[in-house]
């Protein structure tokens, strides 16, 4: 079966393989987008006001941002352009998994808005599309650095995590890319000990949809884009049909790591990997 990486603008075929019905359908923030692809009125005013880069990465940047100093976000600014139908599939993908999902789960690091500002930053080729999320501490790897933590805060690590794949598997997704930089940290206090922080899953990206029989893709698409250390033995060998056990690896992964403070398989590429 044929498979692609992300929908069409048109809601039609959202998910991963050819022929398969999306099981969501267009929400608010979806709809806000497409309105921009095919405006209608004048779009409104960007709503927040852009501060300091906090990372960057294949997808994108992001950046601090606030309506006031008592409302500080997380905008996510997805690379491309806004002629890019690439750089559209992709941030639409990532609006309808999480409105797919929702914000229930304390686990998940869910969708706050979206919207569009073609203002251009220097240094930034950027679509115009803002998504914005909670803003969190830092990452589980800026958090940690390279030490080890307690067993005691390595189990609330394992079960955050195991949370919120089993929230997100009961809606038929797979994240895809659970690694030490997807999973993000908010901390009360600077020194907090990692238990005593809220964990949540982020960047649902490379997330996929499941139906009855195993999800397929093509190289280098999907679930190919686990990140190394965390990569699933069966997507390492190639295999392009997985099932929700690649998140579980990958979790297991981010425990072993959160214990002794360095990877399971420290590998630079897909055969030091099948060989480590």
């Amino acid at each position: 079966r044929e498979c692609h990486a992300a929908g069409s603008t048109d809601g039609q075929s959202i998910g991963k393989c050819t022929g398969e019905t999306a099981p969501w359908t267009f929400g608010p923030m979806a709809t806000a987008i497409r309105n921009v692809v095919n405006p209608t009125s004048d779009l409104p005013p960007a709503p927040y006001t852009l501060g300091a880069r906090i990372s960057a990465g294949s997808f994108g940047y992001v950046y601090e941002a606030g309506q006031s100093k008592d409302q500080v976000v997380a905008v996510k600014m997805t690379r491309g352009n806004l002629r890019s139908q690439r750089a559209l599939q992709q941030t639409l993908h990532e609006v309808l998994v999480h409105e797919y999902i929702g914000n229930s789960s304390a686990y998940i690091c869910g969708l706050i808005d979206v919207y569009f500002d073609p203002t251009k930053r220097s240094g930034v080729n950027s679509s115009g599309f803002h998504l914005v999320f909670p803003r969190m501490t830092n990452d589980l790897r800026g958090y940690l650095g390279s030490k080890a933590t307690t067993a005691r805060s390595a189990r609330w690590v394992a079960y955050s995590l195991l949370e919120a794949i089993s929230h997100i598997h009961a809606k038929r997704i797979i994240h895809a890319d659970i690694s030490f930089k997807n999973v993000l940290v908010l901390a009360e206090h600077p020194n907090d000990a990692l238990h005593l922080c809220q964990v949540q899953l982020a960047d649902f990206g490379a997330a996929v949809f499941m139906n009855d029989r195993p999800a397929c893709f093509r190289k280098g698409e999907g679930v190919c884009k686990q990140t190394l250390p965390y990569r699933a033995p069966e997507v390492a060998m190639g295999d392009h049909h997985f099932s929700e056990v690649v998140d579980e690896w990958s979790v297991g992964a981010i425990l072993y790591e959160t214990l002794l403070g360095a990877p399971l398989f420290d590998a630079s590429s897909e055969v030091a990997l099948i060989h480590s």
